[in-house]
């Protein structure tokens, strides 16, 4: 539900090997396919996406392979599924064009201005819920 995809190749490739007890189940390549190109068959999109070819959508991310969570793996598809996060992305490209880079979205003018009025609207939410100040404030502390 979090829309990270690393995060899905992870559960997707872990889960099942716990659940069935049977570690080679599903590695580390077979959860990257499910989330390219098998996921774009899976959509009925893989004319369009979900392998880099010709006349493809020229979507992709480019990591940082000089982070730390790199270091220790010599395999970089078994490290991007097992314990790369979003941290060490460098760049993200959809359809050829660049929207992350050097550590901001490329199509928001200004993101601070766009965090203060989703930080509003998630209180105005959190009001009308009929939850009080003081609730909201403890909760946010935990999280600090």
């Amino acid at each position: 539900g979090n829309l990270n995809l690393m995060r899905q190749m992870y559960l997707a490739a872990g889960l099942f090997k716990d659940a069935r007890m049977t570690p080679g189940l599903i590695g580390g390549r077979d959860a990257m396919r499910m989330a390219t190109i098998d996921g774009a068959r899976a959509l009925g999109l893989d004319h369009l996406t979900g392998s880099l070819e010709p006349g493809k959508q020229a979507d992709l991310v480019i990591f940082d392979v000089g982070h730390p969570e790199w270091a220790t793996f010599i395999d970089p598809v078994q490290a991007l599924v097992w314990s790369v996060t979003s941290a060490s992305i460098a760049e993200t490209w959809v359809a050829g064009e660049p929207l992350f880079q050097n550590g901001s979205i490329t199509t928001i003018p200004d993101e601070e201005v766009l965090r203060e009025e989703a930080r509003g609207r998630a209180e105005a939410i959190f009001l009308r819920a009929g939850l009080d100040r003081d609730v909201m404030q403890r909760g946010a502390r935990i999280y600090e």
